[in-house]
This record gives structure tokens, C-alpha cells and sequence, in this order.
């Protein structure tokens, strides 16, 4: 019978992501203290060029994030918000929702890693994305222990309260710190 893996701490989560924010080069920090205001830049050029507001766009952005990489993303944001929608299914129609209810736009993306995401691009930087790589950060670089840890009960609350808690103390927003993290750990910008 397998020993089931302990749960690493709170304060072990800050530690590892403490230790891979000082160890941010410069670029990377910079990189990382940006990525949300190009995102929302990007949010803003769509939803003026395809006349919906920057929740929606930021929808569209986070909802065709679902296992894509940065480019695949924007084209499928795009080519939906265009009247084009090609990709997966719930993206499409977690979309279609935001466009036909603007002002509730930023109800209808779901998921601990997506919900937050949309948030962050339209603005609010105080929630964080527990993407692959923030869970990475914490628990290592295999997927299938990074699964089986954040599935826990209680997990994902933890990692999201050790980014905040890291966050506050080096002085910045949470979503602004877990973007550094990425760059980090991704190994490079975008």
C-alpha cells in the first residue's frame, strides 16, 4: 500500500514561492510585473475593435486559455469575439454568455484557474491564477503530483492564500507576484 504524499505547509508553499521570486532576474521580474497590463491592453484594443467592453474580451482571453499556448489563446479570443469561434466547447460558450450579457461578463468563465484569470485581465490583480505553473512553483514539475496535491481539500485555498501572503510581503499585488512566478518557472517570457 502507498503512503499517501504529505501536504506541504503554508508556510513551505511562501518559502518556494519566495525563493523563486528572489531569484527572478531582473527581466524576468519586469516581465512578470507587466504581463497584466499587456493582457488588459490587449483586452482593451479587442473589445474596442469588436465593440464589447474589457470584461468581455478579458473572457474571451481567459476562457480560450484552457491548455493553449499564449498565441493559440489570442486567436481563438479573437476569431470568437470576430464571430469565428473555433476551440473547445465550454470556451465557446462561457464567451457567447459574456457577449450577450456585457455588464455580467465576468460571471460566466469558471474554474479555479480561469475565473481568477479574466479578473486579473480586466483589472482586479488581487486574486490569483493556480494555473500548472503556480502549482508548479509549489509542488514540482510533475503534473500528476501537482493534481493530486491541489486536489485536496483545503489545497488550493492554501496556495492561493501563500501567494498573497508572499505577495504582501515583498510589496506586491497577488496576481502581480504569481505572474512573476510564471516567468520564472515557464523559463522565459511569452
Amino acid at each position: 500500500m502507498a503512503v499517501k504524499e504529505p501536504t506541504p505547509t503554508l508556510r513551505t508553499m511562501q518559502r518556494k514561492i519566495r525563493a523563486h521570486y528572489d531569484a527572478a532576474t531582473l527581466e524576468e521580474r519586469s516581465a512578470g510585473l507587466h504581463w497584466y497590463d499587456s493582457a488588459r491592453d490587449l483586452a482593451g484594443y479587442l473589445g474596442a475593435k469588436y465593440w464589447v467592453n474589457v470584461e468581455v474580451a478579458a473572457v474571451a482571453i481567459a476562457a480560450h486559455s484552457r491548455n493553449a499556448r499564449w498565441e493559440e489563446n489570442v486567436n481563438r479570443a479573437t476569431a470568437q469575439l470576430a464571430g469565428n469561434p473555433y476551440g473547445f466547447g465550454n470556451a465557446i460558450r462561457e464567451t457567447a454568455a459574456a457577449m450577450a450579457d456585457p455588464e455580467n461578463a465576468l460571471s460566466y468563465v469558471t474554474g479555479p484557474k480561469l475565473r481568477p484569470f479574466a479578473h486579473n485581465i480586466a483589472g482586479d490583480l488581487s486574486m490569483v491564477a493556480t494555473d500548472r505553473w503556480a502549482q508548479r512553483a509549489v509542488f514540482g514539475m510533475d503534473d500528476d503530483r501537482c493534481e493530486r496535491l491541489i486536489n485536496r481539500k483545503g489545497v488550493r485555498d492554501m496556495l492561493i492564500d501563500a501567494y498573497c501572503k508572499t505577495a504582501a510581503d515583498v510589496g506586491l499585488e497577488p496576481a502581480v507576484l504569481q505572474a512573476i512566478v510564471w516567468v520564472k518557472v515557464r523559463g522565459g517570457a511569452l
